[in-house]
């Protein structure tokens, strides 16, 4: 993964943040939004009303929410994933494992739907 490709996914609204999600706790991890207003990120660059931007809650309170742009998105994925093989492995490894689990729940919810009840007596 290079910069380029991340950027161009980017171009595209197709957000790798997944990656970085995959190494986080369930429900701690960066969701995208469009700015209202034109605000500044957590690294100083300006997110401009109508932009993407990407959001993390990191505490309890409705302030505690760390801000990145698209632009200081680009630079943090690059610094985590690119040339570092061992922590996209992981991260893929979290991605796949996940998707495992849910289609074998979804498996045993099919099963469950399709299994007739006993009659109760």
């Amino acid at each position: 993964m290079k910069h380029d490709l991340i950027l161009q996914a980017m171009q595209r609204n197709e957000y790798p943040v997944e990656l970085i999600n995959a190494l986080m706790a369930p429900g701690c991890g960066w969701g995208v939004h469009t700015a209202r207003q034109e605000h500044t990120d957590h690294f100083g660059d300006t997110v401009r009303s109508d932009e993407d931007y990407f959001t993390r809650k990191t505490g309890g309170g409705y302030h505690h929410v760390m801000k990145l742009s698209s632009r200081s998105m680009v630079l943090f994925l690059e610094a985590i994933f690119v040339a570092n093989e061992r922590t996209r492995g992981l991260a893929l490894h979290f991605i796949e494992q996940a998707d495992r689990d849910r289609d074998e729940m979804m498996l045993r919810l099919e099963a469950k739907r399709a299994k007739p009840e006993a009659p109760k007596v």
